[in-house]
Order: structure tokens, then sequence, then C-alpha cells
């Protein structure tokens, strides 16, 4: 630990800590009760500022052997949250760049950013906020909401899985293999075809948007038990099969109550 500030500002908080994350390999956060913003920066050490409120949650940060825990904390309430978004806190941390972790992170009912991090493992679990990923380049990533919308952009992993139970999915430039599921929500991709991909709903459309059909090599399976289909390729019905050149790779699209579009990447 490098130093700890507190500044008041009428019934604004400020609680900050930084940390050299030299012996660091993994960063643990559990913030129930804040928003999580995770950047990087030019600062050859980590550093996280909570803005709370008087009698409101404090930041707890600690060191147990290679893992840097963050802990927001609402000591009252019993780690109830606290709906009141005129005192909702934010929670932001600051990682140097290049610093290859892996990160669990678990929250509430707040929001979640997340740009500019390469690691090795993701790990993700909100209750009901919404998720935003920007410039991510992992190994693995694995990403649930119970309640909240999910958006990509730019996510590179050999493996990633995101789920909500009940919000939209919606991914530019993802490359991997993915698997995403929404248990009512729309899912809105735009893929490579270069891995295998399943997407499902069970009360949602799906649109995905694909390579031209000279470059797209791939076996897609298509399901809507109630919806429409339509491609920009070929045509095809409600449960279908179509390989596309030598269809090496899966591509598995399924709504139980919903439509689904293959798009083009020049439409």
């Amino acid at each position: 630990m490098m130093g700890r500030k507190f500044g008041i500002s009428g019934s604004h908080v400020i609680q900050e800590d930084t940390f050299s994350l030299d012996q660091v390999n993994e960063l643990f956060v559990d913030a129930e009760i804040a928003n999580v913003q995770l950047v990087t920066h030019e600062e050859n050490y980590a550093k996280i500022i909570l803005e709370t409120y008087e009698k409101g949650p404090d930041l707890d940060v600690s060191l147990e052997n290679d893992r840097l825990i963050v802990f927001v904390e609402d000591r009252k309430r019993k780690r109830f949250f606290n709906f009141r978004t005129s005192n909702y806190c934010n929670l932001y941390i600051y990682i140097p760049k290049g610093n290859l972790l892996n990160y669990q992170m678990l929250t509430g009912a707040g929001d979640v950013t997340i740009s500019n991090i390469e690691g090795s493992v993701l790990f993700l679990k909100t209750g009901a906020g919404n998720v935003t990923m920007e410039t991510v380049t992992m190994k693995r990533i694995k990403l649930s909401s119970g309640a909240g919308n999910v958006t990509l952009n730019h996510v590179h992993a050999d493996h990633m899985t995101f789920s909500s139970g009940a919000g939209r999915i919606v991914g530019f430039d993802c490359k991997g293999k993915i698997s995403a599921e929404s248990g009512a929500g729309n899912i809105n991709i735009t893929i490579d075809g270069e891995d295998d991909v399943s997407l499902s709903t069970g009360v949602g459309n799906i649109e995905v948007t694909l390579p031209e059909i000279e470059t797209l090599d791939a076996t897609i399976d298509i399901s809507s038990g109630i919806g429409r289909v339509n491609s920009d390729f070929v045509s095809l019905g409600g449960k279908s099969t179509q390989v596309f050149n030598n269809g090496t790779n899966r591509l598995t699209f399924k709504t139980g109550a919903g439509n689904i579009y293959l798009k083009g990447a020049s439409n």
C-alpha cells in the first residue's frame, strides 16, 4: 500500500488507495452498491478511488499473497443495496498498462465499465447493472448479468461466455469462440466467422453481422420457435442447416420466440 487519502466536500466523500502491482496476479472486486469503472492509466501502480457520501459505504483495500482485494461495503446496511440514486457510489480502479492480471468482479445493482484492459481471465457477475466492455483482450471471459444490458466493442478472447437474464447483448468486432445467451432480450452482434459461435434467446430477436459469403467458412444452424428467419445470403427456414465453403466453424443461432436476421457486412 502506497497511501490512503480522504477528502470531504459537503455530503460527498472521496476515499482513495494506491498499491504497487509488482507481486499481484489477481484483482478481486466486490462492490455490490457501487458503479464500477476499470481502466488503465500511465502510472506504474494501481489507484482505487471511491466516491461515496457521509455515513455511506466505505472502501476497503487489502493485499493477500498475490491477490489485490477491493471491497465497497455499507457497514450499516449489512451489504443490502441502497437504491437511492442520489447517494449511489462510484468506484474507479486504474491499472497500469501491460499488467496481465486475472480479474474477478462481483457487483450488485451498479453499472460496470471495463476499457483498455488486457489480461488472462476475466470473471464478472452483476445483479442488475449494465455492463460495457471496450478494447478488452483476454484468454477467457465469463460474464453473467441477472438483469442488465451488455455492450461489447473490440472484445477479443480465446473463449467468451456472456449471459443476461433480462437484458440485451450488443457486440461489435468480437473475436474468438463466443457463447451468448439472453433469457428475455435481443442479441445484436458482429463476428468475423472464424470461430465457433452460439447465440440463443428465450424471448428476443437475434441479428448477426457476418463476413461476405465468399469468405465465410462455416456451418450455420438456425432454430426459431416462433418468429421469422431472414438472411442476406440464402433463403433459410425456421429450422435449418446451411454449409458455407468447407463449413469449418459452427455458428448456432436459436430463439424460443423471436426473429433471426443474418446480415452481410456490406449492408
